[in-house]
């Protein structure tokens, strides 16, 4: 473990801890660096190596969000580790934020669908708690109005820089899929429709303040004064904002969404045509204006524009059987309903949709492999 950490360091106390840091290189960095950042005295003198290795972090002590997220980003094997490192901290006597830790899977859910990515999610969630440890809670009377008020004008920030980089992605940008059992609580329809891979790819055409106001009203009911208060607006003009966002989502989608049930039997249909080739079953599975998506994110080759209509769709995914090799294939739930799972030339992909009039509207392809980290098997 190197000098800069002292044996009696609790963080390295525990079995579990001691093999997350053997397992990978970019797992010591963030064990010393959660050392020099939670226990102090048992960090050594010297500068942590976390600080010698990257300066650009600066010096000084650091939270637990910037050591973690930082050098998770630096590394893959890092990164991989650095949700274990998460949750061991959340023990008795680590973390002693015990509100906050109740209301962090509502604001990880409040995040992934201002921003259509747990990653991001993570790091507002974790800036989050840094500012909560930061002030003075004997003054804050409703936690939860608070956390949810600092979650979404962190989101927002992060939003509007987003959409500058999102245009210049290479390809179509989709939202990064989750497992449904990691997006939150799921407890009304709104929650669960809010969080559908269908919904957030056409938030995507809203405005920031719009789709803040969409999904503050509509997933978590807030009132408009709230909701004013966050994204900064009147009270009239949040009523407005909602009123065009619930237009232009309403437009993109079928009134009457299919079961879950349903859902999987369209879904098998498509795996058993693809499987077999039946190239008239594909068709008859298609809506006329079926829009294929295809998320590559230049790390994996794929279509780098949308492909549009039943005829060019049936021939793209004709062109692809006749190329590689499917593999694998079965069904998994995603972001509260069930996709596909498959290989593609051994690449892992997910494919999502969207239903209109009992046939396939829309497909969401994402092989990017920075996307599908939540997905992958363990």
């Amino acid at each position: 473990m190197g000098r800069h950490i002292r044996p009696g360091c609790p963080v390295l106390r525990t079995e579990a801890t001691r093999n997350l840091v053997e397992a990978a290189p970019g797992a010591r960095f963030i064990a010393q660096g959660l050392a020099y950042a939670y226990a102090p005295g048992l960090a050594g003198e010297e500068a942590p190596p976390w600080q010698e290795t990257h300066p650009q972090y600066g010096g000084g002590r650091r939270g637990l969000g910037d050591v973690v997220h930082r050098l998770a980003r630096r590394a893959d094997q890092a990164r991989r580790v650095a949700a274990p490192v998460r949750l061991l901290l959340r023990r008795p006597g680590m973390m002693p934020t015990v509100e906050f830790e109740e209301h962090r899977p509502m604001l990880l859910g409040l995040a992934y669908r201002l921003l259509g990515s747990m990653w991001d999610a993570e790091d507002v969630v974790q800036e989050a708690w840094l500012r909560w440890e930061g002030i003075d809670r004997s003054e804050i009377r409703e936690p939860r109005a608070f956390l949810v008020t600092v979650v979404s004008r962190l989101a927002l920030d992060q939003l509007r820089s987003a959409r500058v980089k999102r245009e210049a992605y290479t390809g179509p940008w989709l939202p990064e899929p989750v497992l449904t059992s990691e997006a939150g609580p799921l407890d009304t329809a709104e929650l669960r429709d809010t969080v559908a891979y269908a919904t957030l790819h056409l938030m995507e055409r809203l405005s920031p303040p719009e789709r803040a106001v969409f999904v503050l009203r509509e997933a978590f009911e807030l009132p408009y004064d709230e909701i004013a208060a966050i994204v900064g607006s009147s009270v009239a003009n949040a009523r407005q904002m909602h009123h065009r966002a619930s237009t232009r989502l309403a437009a993109g989608r079928d009134r009457f969404q299919p079961s879950s049930e349903e859902h999987a039997k369209l879904l098998t249909k498509f795996i058993d045509a693809a499987a077999g080739g039946d190239l008239a079953a594909l068709t008859e599975l298609f809506h006329e204006d079926v829009v294929s998506y295809n998320d590559g994110g230049g790390k994996v080759r794929s279509a780098l524009r949308p492909i549009f209509g039943q005829r060019k769709v049936v021939s793209f995914i004709n062109g692809l059987l006749s190329r590689y090799d499917f593999s694998d294939s079965g069904l998994i739930d995603v972001n509260g309903l069930p996709a596909i799972k498959t290989r593609v030339a051994g690449h892992l992909q997910l494919v999502m949709i969207d239903v209109q009039d009992g046939r396939i509207k829309e497909i969401y392809t994402v092989i990017n492999p920075d996307k599908l980290a939540r997905v992958r098997p363990a």
